[in-house]
């Protein structure tokens, strides 16, 4: 019986050595594969895809001194494209940005005034000194109005639409995006009525 059991257990552990020695020679490896970039060629308008993948295009405007679409590496930041674009315009605070923002092919980044100028009521040109009326002002009219941008004529457009006229000065701070330094700088150019 032993005999038996022995013939069993040969025969199949050299089973397994031949079918495991079969599949290492029967095995057939891949060959290498080789990577290389193809030379630039010299017309500046055609660009291999390899060049391609190693730079990104981006759209950059508002505060710069060069808006406008440029191209730079990949993993550039957008203290990089401020950089190219001729860096930022006096109405802008780089404190108020993040430069280390990482930059996206197809992106456009748009560079907001971050700096409130302020600007005395004899500098601010009025037809016939009157004031503006922030109960029925018109978007130009606002964005006349000293640290008044689009966003934020918006805003007090939007604002008085959804809750009613402004009974008082005060109720511009609850519109978004004015603060008590806009308010300050607004305040003496403004009226609630006619």
């Amino acid at each position: 019986m032993k005999s038996w059991h022995n013939i069993t257990i040969g025969t199949f552990c050299g089973l397994l050595i031949a079918g495991v020695i079969f599949f290492l020679i029967a095995y057939e490896k891949g060959t290498p594969i080789e990577l290389y970039m193809q030379p630039e060629e010299s017309s500046s308008d055609s660009k291999s895809p390899e060049i391609s993948k190693l730079t990104i295009t981006i759209h950059i405007s508002g505060e710069v001194k060069k808006p406008g679409v440029y191209e730079l590496p990949v993993g550039s930041r957008l203290q990089d494209a401020i950089q190219i674009a001729g860096g930022l315009t006096e109405l802008t605070d780089p404190a108020m940005l993040n430069l280390a923002s990482l930059l996206e092919d197809g992106s456009r980044k748009y560079i907001p005034p971050t700096k409130i100028e302020t600007v005395s009521r004899s500098s601010v040109d009025f037809e016939d000194g009157s004031l503006i009326n922030v109960n029925n002002a018109d978007m130009d009219s606002l964005i006349s109005l000293p640290g008044i941008g689009e966003v934020k004529a918006k805003a007090i457009i939007d604002f008085r639409n959804q809750n009613g006229l402004f009974t008082n000065l005060e109720e511009l701070l609850n519109v978004p995006g004015i603060g008590e330094s806009i308010l300050a700088s607004i305040k003496d150019f403004i009226t609630l009525g006619p």
